[in-house]
This record gives structure tokens, sequence and C-alpha cells, in this order.
């Protein structure tokens, strides 16, 4: 029998896989470094323009800055993104509350659900295959991050829609990460919102284990 049948040559194998992309993802970069740019300044425009053009963080008591930045961290493409917007964030007076301990957590949260995110959106652009089909993907991904809390409360919204929002999995780790960092957010007090840090955890968990072995299968059918 082949030890790759075995449950550690499999992770091994898994393991290889995503660092060769990784290492193509950075090659990719160091190619086109206007579009590395062009990643880090989008959803900082989005963070000045829902904050001091929209308005965000509507249904919410307290600064709009503080809400509005946790829930930008949960759109963001990469661990360099997170660093940009954390200081930008902060250089708009953005801060957090509850102690270093409470906000390594919150990156943590928010780091795993990228992670989520990558294995949709790998298995996702393989599935479309050509180049302007990726582009139509990324345009109906969209949604998943305006049908969120990420700048609004659900209790601002009409009450489907509210309860709907409540359950995104970006809503959860949005919801966590303020709890975390000690910043404004929803007062529903639903089941969701009372247990966002425990969602923050298995919609991860539940997206990889279903978008991680697909995008894993899929790649190696492509490569034979």
């Amino acid at each position: 029998m082949s030890t790759t049948t075995a449950g550690p040559g499999r992770i091994g194998w898994a393991l290889a896989d995503s660092w060769t992309m990784t290492r193509r993802e950075l090659a990719h970069w160091a190619r086109q470094p206007v579009q590395v740019v062009v990643g880090l300044v989008f959803p900082v425009m989005l963070l000045l323009m829902f904050n001091y053009l929209v308005g965000g963080g509507r249904g919410v008591d307290g600064d709009n800055t503080e809400f509005l930045v946790p829930g930008m961290l949960a759109l963001l493409q990469s661990v360099a993104a997170l660093a940009v917007m954390t200081g930008v964030g902060y250089a708009l007076g953005w801060r957090w509350h509850n102690g270093t301990a409470a906000a390594l957590g919150a990156l943590g949260l928010l780091l795993l659900l990228r992670f989520a995110m990558l294995w949709i959106g790998i298995q996702l652009a393989m599935v479309a295959g050509r180049p302007e089909m990726v582009q139509a993907v990324q345009i109906l991904v969209w949604p998943v991050g305006f049908l969120s809390n990420v700048f609004a409360s659900p209790e601002s919204m009409p009450g489907p829609l509210g309860a709907a929002v409540e359950w995104n999995p970006m809503s959860a780790t949005a919801t966590a990460v303020r709890g975390l960092f000690g910043n404004p957010g929803g007062t529903s007090g639903s089941w969701a919102a009372e247990h966002a840090e425990l969602l923050a955890v298995l919609w991860p968990v539940a997206l990889i284990a279903v978008f991680f072995p697909l995008a894993v299968r899929r790649f190696a059918r492509l490569s034979r």
C-alpha cells in the first residue's frame, strides 16, 4: 500500500501543495507589483468611503470608526493588507481596548476566515477556468461582504434580511472581533450574535473542510 494513503502522508502532501501555491502567489506579486498595491489600497478606500461619505455604522451607538474597522478587517486579501488596514484604522482613531491577548485572538479569527475564503477562491477560480470568468465570479462573491454586518448593524435592516445577515460567516467574524477588540457592535441579542466567537471558528472550519479537499482534488486532476 502506498504511503500517500495514510493520514500523515496525505497531510504532508496537502501542506506541500499549499506551499507550492503560496510560492507561486509570491512570485506573481513580484511580477505585478501594481496589482499588489491596488489590492492594498482598495480596502483603505472602502473604509474611508463608508466612514466619511456613506456614514457607515448605521444602527449602532458609538463611534463609527470603531464599528467599521473590525468589520473591514474581515474583508482583507492578505496578511499584508491586514497590517495596512490596521495602521490606517489606528490613524483614523480606532483602538482596541481589551488587551494584547484578546487582540491576538481577534487577529487569529481574521486569519482563519481569510484562510477559508482563500480555498473558496481557489476552487471557484479553477471551476471558472478562463480569466474573464474568474472576474465574473469575483463580482458574484461581492454580495457576501455587503450582506453582512460589516458596514451596518442588522437591527437597522428589515427583519428577514437582518436575520440572514447575522448568520453570514463574515458577520460572525466581524461580531467576534469587535467583542475581542472591545469595539461597539449590534445589540440584537440573537443566538448568532451571542455565540459569535463560536460561529467565527465553526464557519471557517466547515468551509475549509468542504473547499480544501475540492480544490486539492481539482488541482490534482488539472496537473495530470
